[in-house]
């Protein structure tokens, strides 16, 4: 089944299954860009990004390279990594709202809003006189 949740070994073993069940790969298996937005990345290769820290302490350690100043070492490293994956997901989470502050916030400096305001003016002052001259010639 492709959609287990294990990682596939190789890059062949990934063709393979897709081959196999080309109706239920997902629509990219890897790394797009939406209109837009930002760049996706498929499920297998989400999965791949957050298991390398521990495959390196595995490699290492089956490696006989892993003593404590090694696994200080990844173990820092994964945590930086964590830390701003995490930071990301909260920015891009906040980030609207932010912009949309920032956004009035300039509105309200130096007089901007009224500027915006007052030039709407004119179209208000034209459609007001349409209504009431409607409203005259419909009768009570």
């Amino acid at each position: 089944m492709f959609f287990s949740n294990s990682v596939p070994s190789s890059d062949q073993d990934l063709l393979r299954r897709a081959e196999a069940a080309p109706d239920r790969m997902p629509l990219s298996v890897s790394g797009t860009r939406l209109p837009g937005g930002p760049v996706r990345c498929s499920p297998v290769e989400r999965s791949q990004r957050h298991q390398r820290p521990r495959k390196a302490i595995a490699d290492a350690a089956v490696a006989g390279q892993l003593d404590e100043k090694r696994l200080a070492a990844l173990i820092t490293e994964a945590a930086q990594r964590q830390l701003v994956a995490n930071y990301r997901q909260e920015l891009r989470a906040r980030s609207e709202r932010m912009f949309v502050e920032q956004f009035h916030r300039s509105l309200l400096k130096n007089g901007r809003a009224d500027a915006i305001l007052d030039s709407l003016h004119p179209s208000f002052d034209t459609a007001a006189e349409a209504i009431a001259a409607a409203r005259d010639v419909i009768p009570h």
